[in-house]
C-alpha cells in the first residue's frame, strides 16, 4: 500500500523537506562565523523544520547543536531545568559522561542533579533548583561545554517569544543577554511562533536582546519551487497533477508551508491517478472542514467589531481607517479600529507587515470568506 508522501504538522526533513536553499546557505554562514540569528516569520511557516535540516546538512567536525522548545516553560526554573537537560543530553552520549561532567564542573548543580536511565533517550536528567544554584552555572553551561570539550555549541531555541510571559521578563532577559553575549564559543539561533512578539523582542531598542544577532525574516517559498517539488511526489506515486492544478492550491492556502502540505496530503487521498478540478475543490473543502471547530471557537472570540474589521481584511479594503470604511462595514470609530487592531493582534488572528494587515491563517481566511462573506 502506497503511503502519503505529504507531510504536515510536524517538522520535514530530506524528501519531504521544499526548496529553503537560499535560507539554509545563510544559516549555515551565520553558524561559520558564529553570528548569532533571530529568525522571524508568522507561525507555522517551517522555521523550526528549516533549522532541524540546516543542522542536519551542516557537516563541521566538533559542532554540537542544543535543540530546545520552550512552548511548555513557563518560569525561569522551567526554563532552567529544561536548558540543563537539553545541554547535557546533546553534548553527552551516556549516562556516566553526562554524570562524570556535572560532578567535576557543576558543583552547584551536582547535588540536584537525578540521572535515570531512558530506553528512548538513552538517559533522563531530573533538576530542583534550590537557592543553592548558581544561576551563572547554567547561562554559561553552553560556553563551558565548549571550553571543556573542545566543540563548538549551536543553541537552537523554539517559541522563544515565550520568555515575554515569564514573571518578570525584562528582568530575566537582562539576564539572559548579559552572560549569553559574553559567550565565544557559542552561536545562538532563537525563534518562534508569533511575528508580531518575535519583533517586539528584538526590535525595540528599549528591551535587551536588541540587537542581540542578524535578524532573518523567512518569506513563503515560492510557486515555482512548490511545482516541481509536488508534481514528484505525484509522479512517485503513479498520479498526474497539472502545474495549473498545484497553483489553485497553493494560492488558495496563500503558498503557507503547513496548509500547502495539508491540502495536498488530502488531495492525494481522495483522488485518483489523474487529478481533476473537482478534487481539487473537493480538497479545499475537507480543509477548511478539518479545521472548521477551531475556526468556529476563533470566530466565537470576536467582539462584532473585530468580525466586521476581519470582513473589511477580507475584502481586500485598502483604507479600513476611512470614514466610508467605518460606516461600510460598521467599525464603530477610528478609535475603535485601532482597539481591534490591537486585539486580533494580541489573539494572533492577523499580523503586519509595514503597513499591510494580513490573516495569519490563510485556510481561516478561505473558510471565513466562505461563511462571512461569499455567502452572505
Amino acid at each position: 500500500m502506497l503511503t502519503n508522501p505529504f507531510v504536515f504538522g510536524k517538522t520535514v526533513n530530506e524528501s519531504d523537506f521544499c526548496n529553503r536553499k537560499t535560507d539554509i546557505s545563510f544559516l549555515h554562514n551565520q553558524f561559520d562565523t558564529n553570528s548569532n540569528t533571530i529568525l522571524i516569520s508568522p507561525r507555522r511557516w517551517g522555521k523550526s523544520s528549516l533549522v532541524e535540516e540546516a543542522a542536519k546538512r551542516y557537516a563541521k567536525k566538533n559542532v554540537r547543536f542544543i535543540f530546545l522548545d520552550l512552548f511548555k516553560c513557563r518560569t525561569p526554573e522551567e526554563f532552567y531545568e529544561a536548558y540543563v537537560q537539553a545541554c547535557l543530553k546533546a553534548t553527552n552520549s551516556k549516562l556516566e559522561e553526562a554524570f562524570q561532567f556535572a560532578t567535576q564542573w557543576l558543583k552547584s548543580l551536582v547535588p540536584n542533579l537525578s540521572f535515570q536511565p531512558d530506553q528512548q533517550s538513552e538517559f533522563n536528567i531530573k533538576f530542583n533548583l534550590t537557592k543553592t544554584v548558581k544561576e551563572s552555572e547554567i547561562l554559561n553551561l553552553p560556553q563551558l561545554l565548549a571550553e571543556k570539550k573542545g566543540l563548538r555549541i549551536i543553541v537552537c531555541l523554539d517559541e522563544f517569544q515565550n520568555i515575554q510571559h515569564f514573571p518578570y521578563p525584562i528582568e530575566f532577559q537582562r539576564k539572559l543577554r548579559g552572560y549569553w553575549q559574553k559567550h565565544g564559543g557559542v552561536h545562538y539561533c532563537l525563534y518562534g511562533s508569533k511575528r508580531h512578539l518575535m519583533v517586539q523582542l528584538f526590535e525595540s531598542s528599549d528591551l535587551p536582546f536588541y540587537k542581540f544577532g542578524a535578524v532573518h525574516y523567512l518569506k513563503k517559498i515560492e510557486l515555482q519551487e512548490w511545482i516541481p517539488f509536488v508534481e514528484n511526489k505525484f509522479k512517485k506515486s503513479g498520479k498526474t497533477i497539472s502545474p495549473t492544478q498545484i497553483t489553485i492550491l497553493c494560492e488558495a492556502m496563500e503558498l503557507h508551508s503547513y496548509y500547502v502540505q495539508q491540502a495536498f496530503q488530502i488531495l492525494w487521498y481522495i483522488s485518483g491517478n489523474k487529478i481533476k478540478i473537482s478534487d481539487v475543490q473537493a480538497a479545499l473543502q475537507q480543509l477548511a472542514q478539518q479545521n472548521e471547530l477551531q475556526f468556529q471557537k476563533t470566530v466565537e472570540g470576536l467582539t462584532t467589531y473585530q468580525l466586521n474589521y476581519l470582513k473589511a481584511i477580507c475584502a481586500e479594503v485598502k483604507n479600513v481607517s476611512s470614514k466610508e470604511s467605518i460606516k461600510q462595514y460598521a467599525l464603530g470609530t477610528t478609535a475603535t479600529v485601532q482597539r481591534s487592531i490591537q486585539a486580533l493582534l494580541q489573539k494572533d488572528v492577523i499580523d503586519t507587515m509595514g503597513k499591510e494587515v494580513m490573516l495569519v491563517d490563510p485556510a481561516f481566511k478561505w473558510w471565513f470568506k466562505q461563511n462571512f462573506i461569499e455567502a452572505t
